[in-house]
């Protein structure tokens, strides 16, 4: 019988460690906007400690079917890395959707594509009530 009480507080404890940790390393949900200029947004979701994933898919303002000639930065985030480096397909008049592993903390960074040197949409990284 104790080794049976003893194994179920074992259980319960592991459990809510297990839920306290997941409380203290998910973040909530941010994105930015670029439905103006791109027709999309990214969303990110993850850890606050480690990386976090962003997805998204651009709809417009993406003319020519060149992906080394886009690129997405975060500045001081996310160094600026070309389409084709980050495997996003271009689907004109926009792309397919496509993931990016981001650095975390991101809610305030600026994130900005470029085509080439170019700036095509910029904007700021919030979160979501």
């Amino acid at each position: 019988m104790l080794l049976k009480r003893t194994l179920f507080a074992t259980f319960v404890a592991f459990s809510l460690l297990a839920l306290c940790l997941n409380a203290t390393t998910t973040s909530p949900p941010a994105s930015v906007d670029l439905k103006q200029k791109l027709g999309g947004t990214i969303e990110f979701f993850g850890s606050v400690t480690s990386l976090v994933k962003g997805s998204g898919q651009f709809t417009k303002g993406i003319d020519k079917n060149i992906p080394g000639d886009y690129f997405i930065g975060i500045k001081g985030k996310f160094k600026k890395k070309s389409f084709e480096e980050l495997g996003i397909e271009i689907v004109e008049p926009g792309t397919s959707s496509f993931t990016l592993d981001v650095k975390a903390p991101i809610i305030g960074y600026l994130l900005t594509v470029y085509q080439n040197t170019s700036i095509i949409a910029k904007g700021r990284i919030r979160r979501i009530k």
